[in-house]
Parts: structure tokens; C-alpha cells; sequence
């Protein structure tokens, strides 16, 4: 637990959405992962103009862009549907005639290296939804292995690593939520209790419950469902799609 918040803390040092790339590429592949994949909010309808980040191998990428193969990506389809964490051996069961192209960009993904993965659906409130995949070259049995041990903290950082690219789209707002802030607004916004969510967090009740009201006083929620606004209240994005990283930023456009 100790090691989990000593890397959660990191991020909240991170100046920049590249730092940040940096950081999720090194959590995750301090815990068998690899590779990542993340797409942002708004991806659904406007694709070229979602925040797009990934460490996944060049080939893979261009081909990917080369080939639009974001119109029948299953992965980003399933997202959209899905609530809960899945892998990608269950994505590839899930309704044939929605997803009856999982197979071949499955098997297309494997040729890049890319042979198992894990996706999280990232749901807040008062946004678009976005999603973070995570990806190995091992087999799928090698992937349910980390995730039985490492899950928790994967989906815990994914959910840091998107709160953070929130934050940092509204920067320049009078309403500059810190992440944990964020965080813990969204869990009490879906009905988490205040001790779920410092367990969640790696925090005592009383740190959660401070960044809680921290949060709701510099959105001036009055109650916790007050907030599910907030995001149109928060200024307007000024992150660019095309970012340039070390880590590759996919731009499809």
C-alpha cells in the first residue's frame, strides 16, 4: 500500500500531460504492463479531436492510423457500452454482431507484439467518456496473473492519470481542482462513502473527507450532486490532440 501511494503522490508533481504520459508508462510497466493506450473524453464523436496517448509499438500506430481502424475499433465500442474494467479475451465474447470485428483487430494487435490487454471505461460526471487500455506481449493467463494481484492499482492510477488530464485541460480557470480533488468529488458523485474512498485512494477518511470539501468549496457545490455540472462551469479546453511526445501521441486526423 505504501509503494501504491509513494507513486500515486508522483503524479501530483507531474507540470504537464507529457510528465504525466511518463508516469502511467512507468506504473504500469513497473507491474507487467508495458504498454498503454489511453483515449479522452469526446472520443465517441469527435475522434480526431480527442486527447490521444500511447507508448504502443510505431508499427501498430501507424497502421492503425493508416487504415482509420478507430471506426471499428471493438475496444473503443466496448468502452462506450461498458462500466466495469474488461480484458480483451472477454471484449472478444461480448455481442458477436456488435463486435464481429474483435477477432481480426485482435489478431492484427498481435502481430505488433501486443497479445493480451486489459481496458478501463472512464466515467465522470459532467464529462464526455474516455478510456486507458493496458497491454502486454504475454499471453492472456500471464495477464489475468498481474491483474489478480495489480488490478486494484491499475485501475486506481487510470483513474488518477484521466483525473489528471481533466485537471490540466481546465488550468487556466478560476476552478483548478487538484487530482485527488477530482478523484474524490467523482467517487462521492457515484455514491461512494467517505471510507471506500480513502481505501480506494490509499488516504485516511480524514484526508479524504478534506479533499472532498476542498473540492466542493471551489465549485461551490452546496451537496455532493450539485457538482455533476462542474464540468461545464470550468472554462474552456485548451489542450491540443496533437501532442508530441517521447511516448507516441496517436493523431488520426
Amino acid at each position: 500500500m505504501k509503494k501504491l501511494r509513494d507513486d500515486l503522490a508522483e503524479l501530483e508533481f507531474c507540470t504537464s500531460v507529457e510528465g504525466a504520459a511518463h508516469w502511467i508508462d512507468r506504473f504500469a510497466g513497473e507491474r507487467g504492463l508495458p504498454f498503454f493506450g489511453y483515449l479522452g473524453g469526446g472520443h465517441a464523436t469527435d475522434y480526431p479531436g480527442a486527447v490521444k496517448l500511447t507508448n504502443y509499438p510505431s508499427s501498430w500506430v501507424e497502421e492503425y492510423c493508416a487504415e482509420k481502424l478507430f471506426t471499428s475499433d471493438p475496444l473503443r465500442l466496448a468502452s462506450l457500452r461498458s462500466g466495469v474494467p474488461f480484458t480483451w479475451d472477454e471484449m472478444a465474447h461480448m455481442d458477436r454482431a456488435q463486435f464481429r470485428y474483435a477477432p481480426k483487430m485482435l489478431d492484427l494487435a498481435q502481430r505488433h507484439g501486443l497479445r493480451s490487454g486489459f481496458a478501463i471505461p472512464l466515467a465522470v460526471p459532467g464529462e464526455q467518456r474516455a478510456m486507458i487500455t493496458f497491454a502486454a506481449p504475454g499471453k492472456a493467463r500471464e495477464l489475468n496473473r498481474i491483474l489478480e494481484n495489480k488490478g486494484g492499482e491499475l485501475y486506481t492510477a487510470a483513474l488518477y492519470f484521466h483525473m489528471f488530464i481533466l485537471n490540466f485541460r481546465r488550468s487556466k480557470s478560476k476552478t483548478n481542482l487538484t487530482v485527488r480533488e477530482r478523484t474524490t468529488l467523482s467517487l462521492a458523485v457515484q455514491g461512494m462513502p467517505s471510507r471506500d474512498i480513502a481505501l480506494a485512494l490509499g488516504v485516511s477518511v480524514r484526508t479524504a473527507k478534506f479533499h472532498y470539501n476542498n473540492a466542493r468549496k471551489k465549485i461551490g457545490a452546496s451537496n455532493p450532486h450539485s457538482s455533476s455540472d462542474e464540468g461545464e462551469r470550468l472554462g474552456p479546453i485548451i489542450v491540443t490532440s496533437k501532442l508530441r511526445l517521447e511516448v507516441t501521441a496517436i493523431n488520426a486526423a
